[in-house]
């Protein structure tokens, strides 16, 4: 499987969409993120979740680690949805 690959040290955006089965936009009661980092920790980073729109939610990370991420996104309450993915950290020449 290819993924999308990002050096160390950069700030990247994760984005998630929300919406019912007729593809309307709609809100999760909460909306959890977690990282799963190269070293196999898993971080909630919930935190970085902001808003943009009805259904639409966008989360900046930092990549600090060589390897594969994984990370879910987790919806609950009238909008339920699970959304995973997953990224590669590059290292640098300098």
């Amino acid at each position: 499987m290819a993924y999308n690959s990002y050096p160390i040290n950069t700030a990247i955006t994760l984005s998630m969409n929300v919406t019912t089965a007729a593809s309307v936009p709609v809100t999760p009661s909460t909306l959890t993120l977690h990282m799963r980092t190269p070293d196999g920790l898993v971080t909630d980073i919930s935190a970085s979740v902001t808003a943009t729109g009805t259904g639409a939610y966008t989360a900046t990370y930092t990549v600090a680690q060589v390897g594969l991420h994984q990370y879910q996104w987790t919806g609950t309450g009238a909008a339920q949805a699970s959304a995973n993915g997953a990224f590669m950290g590059l290292s640098s020449a300098f």
